[in-house]
């Protein structure tokens, strides 16, 4: 949980080099079988459902060989299909079909076998595929990011307790877009903090490759680079109860990030008491509806370079 002091929004942020090498090429590639059957419906023809059809059975394919892409609160997993064992995972999905699944399609390694049954006057297609599928991992992270206790790079810290100050040390070998999200898994939400709450309608800040900033910081010799800054302390949600949140960087190099909807609209007493205090909350959305659309955007941009971590925050 976090407070705000007026135009300061209040974090919790993990520490340490927020940099991490992952495998940024599609690895595992297999030959899988998958099936699927539907009906075909009064407003569809029966080319529309071979083509849904099929598609589904190479989902399951995907599926068998990579298993499920399984969404709970501010995290997503990769669950065995055998064994049913989860995973968190941080690799980019494809959304087909209303499906997030941990893989693509290549091609088929046979003709798909496709039957056509007449049951109780209604036409279902069963298709069956063996094709090649391949793995998804995550982009390299080449950026640098540390949250520090002070607008210097010397303060980095992993632990912070309530009422410290918090600041963002971001640097990147490349020109981008950056945005920053904050979840608190104790309310289920996911705040936006970067962009500041200034320029809500934007989807991302501007870095130039090589300049070191710090934001949330005022000091004028600092590169925060904006006209309004938001400044950040650290707040517990529940009094002298230690807690553990997760902070999410996002950095594109080429495409803007864009940004979900969101919303102001205060609902627990805990925030209204902030509120009421004199601090602001920033914007906000539902922690599975953050993470929908993060899957969304990372499918659409492969160049996206993201990393979530937990941070801790003491009484």
């Amino acid at each position: 949980m976090f407070k705000t002091k007026p135009s300061a929004f209040v974090l919790i942020f993990f520490s340490g080099f927020l940099t991490s090498f992952f495998n940024c090429f599609a690895q595992k590639t297999k030959t899988e079988a998958g099936k699927s059957q539907m009906r075909i419906e009064r407003n569809m023809t029966e080319a529309e459902a071979l083509r849904k059809c099929l598609e589904l059975a190479r989902i399951d394919a995907i599926r068998s060989a990579f298993g499920d892409v399984i969404m709970q609160g501010n995290s997503t997993f990769i669950e065995n299909k055998n064994s049913n064992h989860k995973v968190e995972s941080q690799s980019v999905f494809n959304f087909y079909s209303d499906t997030y699944v941990n893989g693509e399609w290549i091609e088929d390694a046979n003709p798909p076998t496709i039957d056509k049954l007449i049951r109780d006057n209604e036409t279902w297609l069963n298709v069956s595929v063996k094709c090649r599928v391949r793995e998804l991992k995550a982009s390299v992270v080449n950026f640098k990011a540390k949250p520090t206790s002070c607008p210097d790079v010397k303060c980095s810290t992993s632990e912070f307790n309530e009422g410290q100050d918090f600041f963002l040390y971001f640097k990147s070998p490349v020109d981008g877009f950056l945005a920053v999200y904050l979840d608190v898994p104790y309310e289920g939400k996911t705040y936006r903090i970067l962009p500041y709450k200034q320029y809500a309608t934007e989807g991302n800040v501007v870095v130039k490759a090589d300049e070191e900033y710090v934001f949330f910081s005022k000091n004028p010799s600092q590169k925060g680079r904006s006209s309004y800054v938001d400044e950040m302390i650290l707040a517990l949600s529940q009094t002298g109860i230690a807690e553990t949140n997760k902070i999410f960087i996002l950095f594109s190099p080429k495409e803007e990030i864009g940004k979900p909807m969101l919303s102001n609209t205060i609902e627990n007493e805990i925030q209204k008491q902030l509120v009421r205090g004199g601090f602001e909350l920033p914007s906000h959305l539902p922690s599975e509806e953050f993470q929908k659309w993060l899957q969304q955007i990372r499918s659409r941009n492969r160049q996206i370079e993201f990393l979530a971590t937990y941070i801790n925050i003491k009484p």
